[in-house]
């Protein structure tokens, strides 16, 4: 990710978000193509995060320890990110507070 997109992350926070596996390139084979949402990583579209899984994961990104593993372009989330603990998500970058919704 460029750092001007990195830049405009900041002023954004996140709405919605699942469960998402890494995987190598021979586990893709046996991945069902639904759950498929880059080469690298599948979303586990039947354990979404809840509001204090969303609240957590916006926390660490306002202080800056949630890391942007890989943008997302053809799905309803827009990054694979990765938490302090080792977990990734896929998650949906929104314009405004988490609150707003």
């Amino acid at each position: 990710m460029g750092k001007q997109a990195a830049i405009e992350l900041i002023s954004k926070s996140i709405h919605s978000g699942c469960f998402a596996d890494k995987i190598d390139k021979e586990m893709r084979f046996n991945v069902y193509e639904d759950d498929l949402i880059t080469d690298n990583f599948t979303a586990s579209f039947d354990t979404c995060c809840d509001r204090s899984d969303l609240s957590q994961l916006n926390k660490e990104h306002q202080n800056g320890n949630l890391s942007i593993i890989e943008d997302i372009t053809d799905s309803h989330y827009t990054h694979i990110v990765k938490d302090i603990d080792g977990q990734y998500y896929a998650v949906q970058f929104k314009d405004g507070d988490l609150a707003d919704q």
